[in-house]
């Protein structure tokens, strides 16, 4: 057999994976989008993705937002726990801050941080906690848009389709800037949740608007079935 340094050959040059909500493309299949794109981009077309949780998305926007906030507590101790990644001490120094400031949405959302960074290290689950933090967040700041993102990126079970619904469409009135990728993110919560004639809407106004083109929209157009796709 002949010895070689390169990489195993992966069949073909698509290589896509499912997140909890959005289809990402990696690698080779970045640079071969445009030839390989089932419909060719309009001119102005911008290429913007989704943002998945991870050290370039929503869950850091979230983790500084909340330092910036927390900055200002006085609890110096608990911000050097978050740098140093030490998630389990700060979970209890934070119920502690919780228990002496209960009306500050802020120490939520650094608990909800927590619990993501200790997602991982166990075998349980930490969903249901990072869904509590952000919802008392919310109870406190309704139109918190961290807080908005944090909850609509967990995943779910389906009885909770309908509430991140909503949540997307009050980011959608909140942040006009990020409209495309929220609409887009909602058909989808739409479409699995049956209602395929509400993600149809959807898809249609962020087609009409030609701002966003994503291998997610692609996907999701193709499998509704629109012209073009």
């Amino acid at each position: 057999m002949r010895a070689t340094n390169s990489p195993p050959e992966t069949p073909g040059r698509w290589r896509i994976f499912w997140t909890p909500w959005a289809l990402t493309m990696t690698g080779s299949a970045r640079r071969s989008r445009r030839k390989r794109s089932p419909t060719a981009p309009r001119p102005g077309w911008n290429r913007r993705r989704f943002q998945r949780p991870g050290p370039r998305g929503g869950w850091w926007r979230i983790r500084s937002y909340a330092l910036e906030r927390a900055a200002g507590l006085e609890r110096t101790d608990l911000l050097r726990l978050l740098e140093s990644g030490k998630y389990q001490d700060l979970s209890a120094g934070l119920a502690e801050a919780i228990q002496a400031a209960p009306e500050e949405p802020a120490l939520y959302l650094l608990r909800a941080f927590c619990w993501k960074g200790l997602e991982h290290t166990s075998s349980r689950s930490r969903t249901p906690d990072m869904l509590r933090d952000l919802t008392r967040a919310l109870e406190l700041e309704p139109d918190n848009v961290m807080a908005l993102r944090g909850r609509t990126s967990l995943t779910t079970t389906s009885r909770r389709y309908p509430q991140q619904i909503q949540d997307l469409t009050r980011l959608m009135e909140l942040g006009p800037e990020n409209r495309d990728l929220h609409q887009a993110s909602r058909a989808y919560f739409h479409h699995w949740l049956k209602d395929d004639a509400a993600a149809r809407v959807d898809l249609n106004e962020v087609l009409e608007r030609g701002e966003l083109w994503t291998v997610d929209l692609v996907y999701l157009c193709r499998e509704l079935g629109l012209p073009g796709f």
